[in-house]
């Protein structure tokens, strides 16, 4: 009996598969991937924000590709360690919200690549004096030829100058606002925005205030200010809490960027702190009532996200 013309060709499959498809595993031993870690200054004041450079060196005979995850970030976990080994602060994976760009790394073949990464975005800069260690884990984000890679470099902190690190705030908000070169301008407004440093606050809301709604980065998720005023919500001092009631009580402003600052005072409260119940119990009275104090209704209409009914609207 003649076998069917359909089985005789399903044999063939395999051997056709494996004369035409090339030798994955070969290629994945021909790349090599070191990778070094640099932060843009070794010395820093206590609560000064820093950039990390993270460079990919291809040591292999084939080009790679990596992933880094959304916005170069999701692929990343950093801590900062005593001399002694002991983690003092950490961070796992970052998850972004909003729109994302695919972090794609194209490494040709002995080549280098580097990439900046906020620091505090992982990790707190507000530290007491000392020597320390920043140890970068990169865990490719989808990925499964390139393995896991570690790096560390040493950083020094010292006692905080007030004036000169007001100094370097004051500089990184004149580049979030006025620069003309795109990624200095989010470079900048990353490190203001991120940074849990009380002297951060001033500069904060000037983001918020001076940031054009319409001005847009790869980088920045969500909307252009959301980012300033979360870091006004991490510092969580009063100081703080001033500069997000005063984002509430600005009519200048999107009903966005008020609805969260509104949010953001909503759940500092949460944590029972004395001084933060009292200085907000006016704004809570003033907006809170018209919406219920566990109600969540926001607007980001402004900023083309969600048409709920806002609970600051303009007067």
């Amino acid at each position: 009996m003649k076998t069917p013309n359909f089985i005789f060709t399903m044999l063939q499959i395999p051997i056709i598969l494996f004369l035409v498809l090339p030798d994955i595993s070969n290629g994945a031993e021909d790349v090599k991937l070191s990778m070094n870690i640099t932060p843009s200054k070794e010395e820093i004041y206590s609560g000064e924000p820093i950039q990390l450079f993270v460079a990919f060196e291809n040591n292999g005979k084939e080009n790679a590709s990596i992933d880094c995850g959304p916005n170069y970030v999701e692929a990343f976990a950093i801590e900062i360690r005593d001399m002694k080994g002991l983690t003092i602060n950490k961070s796992d994976v970052q998850k972004l919200e909003g729109f994302r760009q695919r972090g794609n790394l194209f490494i040709p073949a002995a080549s280098t690549i580097q990439i900046s990464l906020p620091l505090n975005r992982w990790c707190s800069t507000t530290l007491p004096e000392d020597q320390y260690k920043i140890v970068c884990h990169f865990m490719p984000w989808m990925e499964s030829s390139v393995k896991p890679i570690d790096a560390s470099h040493d950083l020094k902190v010292v006692k905080v100058d007030k004036n000169k690190l007001n100094i370097i705030f004051s500089n990184l908000t004149e580049r979030a606002i006025n620069s003309t070169n795109n990624d200095e301008k989010c470079s900048a407004y990353e490190l203001i925005s991120l940074s849990d440093s009380p002297l951060a606050i001033n500069s904060q809301v000037q983001l918020v205030r001076k940031i054009p709604l319409v001005w847009r980065h790869y980088k920045i998720t969500l909307s252009d200010r959301v980012g300033a005023i979360d870091g006004l919500k991490k510092i969580g001092s009063p100081e703080a809490v001033k500069g997000l009631i005063s984002i509430c009580d600005d009519t200048s402003l999107d009903n966005g960027d008020r609805d969260r600052a509104l949010t953001a005072i909503r759940d500092l409260r949460k944590t029972g702190d004395t001084n933060i119940l009292q200085a907000t119990d006016d704004i809570i009275m003033k907006y809170e009532k018209r919406i219920g104090v566990e109600s969540r209704q926001t607007t980001f209409g402004t900023n083309g996200i969600g048409s709920e009914k806002s609970a600051v609207t303009n007067e």
